[in-house]
């Protein structure tokens, strides 16, 4: 029975998941009850909060951190079992939901499910930068932590498989062109939403920070330098794009004011009064070089202000962890009678100075052989 528990407790999330959702599939399909269906996704849930509970408990007293591993080859692939299992039980409790067609009728198309899915690919992404310990990983993980950003990066990605496409196959694909009409209309149209719909721009921010803040705890201490260093690229990143969009502004303010004005007047000319929005209206007919400014400075708003938090909230860590690694060395010293194993591990993982550590096991095996 043990091993079976230990074999359910370190399975990789991705491949429990395959199994226990190819499980409930054949409940479905064989049995053809949504009630048993239903039970065996609760099922898989409770599995994966007991794995929670039980290896957090576990992190927590560094029980999968070893002295003998400079990697941490163990320690990090537990760590990262945290979120990708995090996102089986929202997988799951999407699936059981789903199943019930009153709760889709009504919020089926809400827009937390958006957050949801969202906040899943996120985990996912953390998942991967934990595990593999990758500068490159930290980064993307940095650069997802708002919607425009993940939204950016979806689009990189179709970007290069289209042109993949051409490349292999020869085919022929039109870019959208960024002065192109309706190129121009969705970003005077996000323009809007951003300047006159603050709600927005302060849930896409404190979505950042929150996001920030879960990479910030759940990275252990041992790749700090790693996160530090992918929010200082972030910054170089973010300053750049912004040198771009204020040459690209330049470039194209006069032909997205000029249709912005064209659209406010079609809009007044050919809807009638009374389904118009006059705010839109306005919007479009007093656009300038003014709102393109807004824009970017909203776009990156959420990224600027969440790694200002972020590296408060990173310095305040790592006083902390300094203070935790000096009071496990005082264990060490005065209470030599313990079982100092875990002291050890503590003071090595949060950052404790090797050379101090050496200094004081060879003072105690002077004062051993002087007695």
């Amino acid at each position: 029975m043990k091993k079976v528990i230990d074999k359910i407790f370190y399975t990789n999330s991705i491949k429990l998941f395959y199994i226990l959702f190819f499980l409930s599939t054949i409940f479905f399909v064989f049995i053809k009850s949504k009630i048993f269906y239903i039970i065996s996704v609760i099922m898989s849930c409770i599995i994966f909060g007991y794995r929670l509970i039980n290896r957090h408990k576990k992190i927590k007293m560094l029980e999968f951190y070893s002295l003998d591993d400079e990697k941490q080859t163990n320690d990090r692939k537990m760590r990262s079992y945290q979120f990708s299992d995090c996102v089986a039980i929202v997988v799951n409790v999407i699936l059981c939901i789903s199943m019930d067609e009153v709760f889709m009728k009504y919020y089926g198309n809400s827009l937390i499910w958006i957050v949801v899915c969202y906040a899943s690919i996120y985990f996912v992404s953390v998942y991967f930068s934990i595990q593999k310990n990758l500068i490159t990983l930290k980064v993307l993980c940095v650069l997802m932590s708002t919607m425009q950003g993940l939204l950016i990066f979806l689009g990189l990605i179709i970007f290069v498989v289209i042109m993949l496409s051409v490349f292999v196959h020869g085919n022929c694909v039109n870019i959208p062109n960024l002065f192109d009409k309706s190129q121009i209309d969705s970003i005077v149209m996000w323009g809007f939403i951003f300047e006159k719909m603050p709600l927005i721009t302060s849930v896409t921010a404190s979505i950042s920070i929150i996001l920030y803040i879960v990479l910030i705890f759940g990275t252990p201490y041992y790749q700090y330098n790693k996160l530090i260093y992918a929010f200082k690229t972030a910054i170089i990143i973010f300053t750049l794009c912004s040198i771009v969009m204020f040459f690209v502004i330049n470039i194209a303010t006069d032909s997205i004011v000029q249709f912005a004005h064209e659209k406010g007047k079609m809009l007044l000319e050919n809807m009638p009064n009374d389904t118009i929005d006059m705010s839109i209206y306005d919007y479009y007919k007093n656009f300038s070089k003014t709102n393109l400014s807004n824009l970017v400075y909203l776009l990156l708003l959420p990224y600027t202000f969440g790694i200002l938090v972020s590296g408060l909230i990173i310095d305040i860590k790592k006083n902390m962890n300094v203070k935790k690694a000096d009071k496990a060395f005082e264990v060490i010293m005065t209470h030599k009678w313990l079982e100092i194993d875990y002291y050890l591990k503590k003071y090595y993982y949060y950052g404790g100075d090797k050379s101090k550590m050496q200094m004081f096991e060879q003072i105690n095996i002077i004062s051993n052989k002087l007695k």
